[in-house]
Parts: C-alpha cells; structure tokens; sequence
C-alpha cells in the first residue's frame, strides 16, 4: 500500500523528477492532445479542472498525464467524435506505452470505442473496442484514480478494452454505466492481456449478450484484487465473466449483480480462484420456461478447476454454486444450504446491515462488515497462499489468530480475542506448524 502512495506522490509531483512539465489550457497547449504531442518521455501534462472534448492518444510516450484538480472536476469528453472514425475512445494506449505511461485524476465519459474490424459485409465501426479507454498492442499504462462513465463499445469493453497481450495496471478507479453490446461492461480483456485491478469499484455496468457485466476476461489471465461489484447485468456472470482464463479474486464485495447464468461470477474453462470474497444477494435468472439459465445465483462453473476459500456465499438467487462437474474445491466458506468441504459452514454470517439505508440489498451502502456474533470470524484458513494481510478497508487480516471469511476483517473485541486458536496451528490438528500470516505478514503495516 505504501508503494501505491508514492506512486501516486511522483506522479502529481512531476518536479520531484526533474520533468518538463506542460500545462494545459495554455497559450502552447490549448487541447490536452497538443501537450502530449509536445511532450518528451519522462515529461508531465498537468490538466486543469474543466471539461475537455476530445480524444486523446499517448502515442507510445512514457509521459505523466494528470489533473491537478482530480476527477471530480477534471473530465475528458469523447463525444464530439466524428461518425465514421475509426478511433472514438476517449483514450488510447496502442503503441506499446509501458508502465511510464500514466493516467492520473480523470471523469472518462462519452467513448464510443476503436474499431478493430470491419464486418465481411463492410458494416464500418460495427465493431469497436473500448469506449473510454482502448488498450492494445502490449502495452502496459498505469491508470489511478480515474472514473470510466457512460461509455460504449458494440463489442467488448464499454469502460476499458484491454487486447493483444496488454497488461496494464488499473488503481482506484470506479467504472460506473458503462455498455457493451457483447461482454465487458466496465472492463473487457482477451487476446493473451492480463490486466490487473486494484481498489476499483465497478457499478450498474451492462454486457447485453455477453459476459462479465463488471469485467470480462478471454484467453488471458486477471487479478482482481479489493474491488467491489454492484448492480452490474451480462447474460453470464453480472459481475465477472471469465471464460479460458486464469481469474484470480481476492477481498471482494460482489453485490446485487444478475445474470442469466452466474449472478456474480461466471467461468467457463478457466482455473479459478475466489479468496476472502463476500458474495451475496445476486440473481441468476431464466426469461422463461425451458430457455435455461437460472443457475449460480453466486457463482456458475462450467469445466472449470476451482477453488474457494475463505469466502461468504448467502442469499443469491438461482443457488449459491453451480458446479455440474464437481471438480472444485470450496473450503472453510460460509455458503447456505448444503455444501461439502473442509471448514465449511452453513449459518447466517450476520452482516451489519445487509440492505443499506435505502433497504434495497444489492446496493453500495449495504453495510457487509461482520457482527460481533458472526460465526464468519475466526473461521477461514490462514495458509490460503493468496491471503492478503489487509482486507477490503485496508485493515490487518488476522486480527484474533484465525482470519475471517469474507471480504472484511472483524475488528478485536473490546474484551480481547477469545482463546479459540493456538497460533501457529494452520491446520488445527494442535500441532505448532509455521503459521502463514507470519511468513507473508511479518514486518507489514
């Protein structure tokens, strides 16, 4: 965590680094476009807070791009892209831009996508790509702080495309109503890409035929790491899609997302991983009788090789797990109904207040911290190898000896941790094993 913030401290400090630094408006550059085109590797473009309508591309260069305002006041507006153009993302990164490149403090609205191919018939711009950012071509950008909304794409990626073996790094940036006509919502990866994305949140994003509401993930590998999905639609995973992939979540809250298949997660052909997720109140649903569907109101495995662990599936509609092949390993979870593993549980996990403020559960200000009395804590298992040593909120993991389930760690009682765990006994068989928070979380804040 510590890195992230000075990441974030050079990128808005460009003298720190002894950058050319060029702002925008000026007399020089009166378009944020001109600045980059002006701009040296190593160099900074400082954007004012207003609204800017145009469509900017990187061209390759390792350049800082940041408001000085932060996204809230600082909003990069595509549509006044021309009809018939092949490039109407807001943003482009296609030249091979590495990790110098960088996307700070933007509202990202109004993207209309890349065209990547032309329909057989000679349909232009059926098929576009990326409506607020388009990355392709290896290239691997950092984007921080940064708000994707209302953007479209006819295929994948209403948010962000990420194709062609790209991997970028995505920090604390939230995606929210964007569209695809296909898959990827908010975010959409394939072709070899392996992106990853931290701290975002990905709401009311829509993949009308496709998969992965929130993200989808084709032919490549995704880390998802501390984000939250809400009230996200596809046809088969509303929140996340992944389909011959390698999908790895951990710490997430996935809430109140439909799909006709996998409410919240759907994964076809991909090796899997949920760690420490909270998974509740999402719809797998069927239009009618006979059409199919309905099936993994939390999660939907098909020929996949799973494992869940340290997670809460409860109250998803359409069943907690759909796993026709039987193949995965769920273990210390807390999920309702009936489900074998080691650890598991199957008693109500006493969220703090599971429908919010507005009643409606599903939505952002449900309150999915653990009660005091959860039987979710001190319940997981310290040696999963992809435990963080924080949870969602950014606190320790491990408070009383035992991590919780979930996506949050409970904190220590006002009275101290009760005896329930002798540290160092992974596995419970009252032999003194080397406990993995020590070794992952020793010398970490």
């Amino acid at each position: 965590m510590r890195l992230l913030l000075t990441l974030v401290a050079l990128t808005v400090c460009p003298a720190l680094l002894g950058q050319t630094t060029h702002n925008v408006p000026s007399a020089n550059y009166p378009t944020i476009q001109a600045a980059i085109d002006a701009a040296l590797d190593g160099d900074a473009v400082i954007v004012a807070p207003g609204t800017y309508v145009e469509n900017i591309d990187f061209l390759g260069k390792a350049i800082t791009l940041t408001s000085s305002g932060a996204a809230d006041a600082t909003t990069i507006d595509g549509s006044g892209c021309t009809t018939g153009v092949d490039s109407c993302s807001v943003v482009t990164c296609a030249s091979g831009e590495g990790g110098g490149t960088t996307l700070v403090g933007f509202t990202i609205v109004g993207g209309l996508g890349t065209v990547v191919e032309l329909d057989p018939q000679g349909c232009s711009g059926c098929f576009t790509f990326g409506g607020g950012m388009f990355i392709s071509n290896a290239s691997a950008p950092t984007v921080i702080n940064c708000k994707f909304a209302q953007n479209f794409a006819t295929t994948d990626g209403g948010g962000i495309s990420v194709r062609a073996s790209s991997h970028p790094s995505i920090y604390d940036c939230t995606f929210e109503s964007n569209s695809t006509d296909s898959s990827g919502g908010g975010l959409a990866s394939s072709e070899g890409s392996n992106p990853t994305v931290v701290h975002c949140a990905f709401l009311s994003n829509y993949a009308a035929i496709g998969s992965g509401g929130g993200i989808s993930c084709l032919d490549g590998d995704i880390s998802i790491q501390d984000c939250e999905f809400y009230s996200n639609f596809a046809i088969g995973g509303g929140a996340i899609g992944a389909d011959n992939s390698n999908l790895i979540a951990v710490n997430c809250v996935v809430s109140g997302n439909s799909a006709h298949s996998g409410g919240g997660f759907w994964a076809s052909g991909s090796n899997t991983s949920i760690v420490a997720c909270s998974i509740t109140g999402n719809v797998a649903f069927s239009t009618c009788a006979g059409c199919g569907g309905g099936q993994g109101g939390g999660v939907y495995l098909l020929g996949v090789v799973a494992t869940i662990e340290n997670t809460i599936l409860w109250e998803n509609v359409g069943g907690e797990v759909f796993d026709p092949g039987g193949v995965s390993s769920l273990s210390y979870c807390c999920i309702q109904g009936s489900f074998p593993g080691l650890g598991n549980i199957g008693l109500n996990p006493q969220f703090v207040d599971v429908d919010g403020i507005d009643n409606i559960p599903g939505t952002i200000d449900d309150d999915l911290h653990l009660l005091p009395t959860s039987p979710c804590i001190n319940s997981g298992n310290n040696g999963n190898p992809l435990l963080l040593c924080w949870d969602l909120d950014g606190n320790s993991r491990i408070v009383c000896g035992v991590v919780d389930m979930g996506a949050y760690e409970a904190p220590e009682p006002a009275a101290g941790c009760p005896p329930v765990f002798t540290r160092g006994d992974d596995n419970g068989d009252g032999a003194i094993d080397v406990s993995y928070d020590q070794i992952l979380c020793s010398g970490l804040s």
